[in-house]
């Protein structure tokens, strides 16, 4: 089998630690593991030297990981400063996805739904919804 599993996680804590280990385990041992969330078009190319099918688990983590390592406190943040913020993730996504369409990969994204509830009361919550 040729599948890759791209994992956006970052595990910052020791319950992130303990989860990354369960999805870890809870995959097949025949699937090549790439642990990255930022910059995922640039392995593309090699994926699709070595892979036919790839799964991104998963969208929801990368955006939130890119929010909260690109260099600003999205709580204080102005317009101006969000606006970077969104268009630098859109880049992220953009990039990734024209790789991905020069490719013969079967390329499967996960994510979850968010936003779809409340209105959140705090401003990074409503940011990322």
């Amino acid at each position: 089998n040729k599948t890759a599993y791209i994992a956006t996680s970052v595990a910052f804590d020791d319950e992130m630690k303990n989860r990354v280990k369960k999805h870890q385990e809870s995959r097949p041992k025949y699937w090549k593991t790439y642990e990255i969330y930022k910059d995922i078009y640039s392995i593309v190319e090699e994926l699709n030297k070595n892979h036919n099918t790839v799964i991104m688990d998963c969208v929801t983590l990368m955006v939130n990981n890119l929010m909260f390592t690109h260099g600003i406190e999205v709580d204080e943040a102005t317009c101006e400063e969000l606006n970077e913020l969104e268009n630098y993730i859109r880049e992220q996504i953009i990039k990734l996805l024209e790789a991905v369409k020069k490719t013969n990969l079967y390329f499967v994204i996960v994510t979850n739904e968010i936003g779809m509830g409340i209105v959140p009361e705090n401003k990074l919550s409503r940011i990322y919804g």
